[in-house]
């Protein structure tokens, strides 16, 4: 299993994290892949809800979409593969900054 890439953002963006998975060809068609933060899944929870996306495709590669981050999306992030024989995890981090403040005046008398 190949970790996915720590992350560092600005609030409001997109963040995609990747995970590759590599398992015998026979044990492949019992691969299911499952995306967790901070411990807790993220299919049973609603950690993201309505903003996260999760794709799995050709069974070895597994993709976490989360849009709009915020600060509190920040965290730990775990990529959990199953099949018949074995388990394996992938964690990496996700870091979200707060948006910059623009620069502003005061006037005082």
């Amino acid at each position: 299993m190949v970790n996915p890439s720590m992350q560092t953002v600005v609030a409001s963006s997109n963040v995609t994290f990747h995970c590759l998975v590599m398992t015998d060809p026979d044990e492949a068609s019992s691969l299911q892949v499952f995306w967790r933060r901070d411990g807790r899944w993220l299919v049973a929870t609603d950690l993201c809800t309505h903003r996260c996306l999760v794709t799995t495709f050709d069974g070895y590669n597994s993709s976490l979409l989360i849009s709009n981050v915020t600060v509190a999306d920040s965290g730990r992030y775990t990529c959990r593969a199953i099949s018949r024989v074995d388990v394996a995890d992938a964690t990496t981090s996700l870091l979200v900054r707060g948006l910059p403040v623009s620069p502003h005046f005061c006037v005082t008398a």
